[in-house]
């Protein structure tokens, strides 16, 4: 579900003239920017824990319900699109294992452990 301003300032107990000028001044944006870089945020934080992720669920899973405005918030926000940032997830988590993962017939460095 689409949650807008009016519902948001129901929840926290005030009116939605109030929020909006809240965000216009303190956030210095309004709310529905807000809300999309906070989804944009969240779209980020699940695609480095889980880049096999399909775009279309990563979309569905931050609130978006059209996938073209997804693709181009999460391009504006980013700088990069939801498929190149997923590829540049997978090459972060494959750089970290080829770092932690041994060669083959190298026996591994053994660390001292100091008392």
């Amino acid at each position: 579900k689409d949650i807008g301003v009016e519902e948001t300032a129901q929840s926290l107990n005030t009116d939605s003239y109030f929020l909006r000028y809240y965000f216009r001044t303190y956030m210095q944006c309004d709310f529905r920017t807000w809300r999309s870089e906070l989804r944009i945020r969240e779209a980020e934080r699940i695609l480095n824990e889980e880049p096999g992720m399909s775009v279309t669920c990563l979309c569905e899973s931050v609130g978006f319900n059209d996938k073209g405005n997804f693709h181009r918030q999460f391009t504006k926000i980013t700088g990069k699109t939801p498929t190149n940032y997923k590829q540049f997830c997978r090459d972060r988590v494959n750089e970290t294992t080829t770092e932690a993962c041994p060669l083959p017939g190298v026996a591994p460095i053994e660390s001292e452990v100091l008392p």
